[in-house]
């Protein structure tokens, strides 16, 4: 095998590993990594690294299936292109599918990940909310609440702590946020506490 060979086993294993990573990190939802590209924010060279090989393993993988599905077209279906060489019908079309199809489908990749952030983050916040409401109206208690909060707190201030390293300056990674929203619903319970002191 030379060197070239060589090259493109290794960046096409490269590839493969980069998407099947890829596809884990938008499965666990939290990743730095996928919340900084649907941000439209720098990313640091690792990243962008990363994120290179995994399209280039979405985009083969997309072509390799499209031509795949089109096995039943003969090469004798085809033209010759501006270059003067012969393209078959089948090639083309996969191509084609690939390119534009692959990246709408990586864009809606983006954007679903940065979603099922937020809509869990809102979810929590409701939760905490609706339990804020009912103890205030009589039926619970604020200091139950405020220690689930602290607690939550202290993990999320953890997890944020060990991914600082990982992420360029002024991005906020999804814990961050958790504990922007953990310390807002606290404000809100010393504000509710304060009322009822001065009752």
């Amino acid at each position: 095998m030379n060197l070239l060979q060589t090259g493109v086993a290794l960046g096409g294993t490269g590839s493969l590993l980069a998407l099947a990573v890829y596809i884990y990190l938008a499965a666990r939802g939290d990743s730095v990594t996928l919340y900084s590209t649907v941000n439209h924010r720098l990313l640091n060279w690792k990243q962008n690294v990363f994120l290179v090989f995994a399209a280039i393993g979405f985009l083969v993988c997309m072509f390799a299936g499209a031509e795949s599905m089109l096995h039943w077209m003969p090469n004798s279906w085809g033209g010759v292109n501006e270059d003067g060489e012969y393209e078959a019908y089948r090639t083309v079309i996969a191509t084609s599918f690939s390119v534009i199809g692959g990246f709408a489908f990586a864009g809606f990749i983006d954007k679903a990940t940065r979603n099922a952030i937020f809509l869990d983050m809102m979810r929590d916040r409701a939760r905490f909310l609706e339990k804020i409401v009912v103890a205030t109206s009589g039926n619970g208690s604020l200091a139950d609440i405020r220690d689930n909060l602290n607690s939550r707190l202290r993990n999320v201030n953890a997890q944020s702590g060990h991914r600082s390293n990982e992420r360029p300056l002024g991005i906020l990674c999804p814990d961050e946020e958790r504990a922007i929203q953990y310390r807002e619903l606290l404000e809100m319970i010393d504000l509710i506490e304060t009322q009822r002191e001065k009752k």
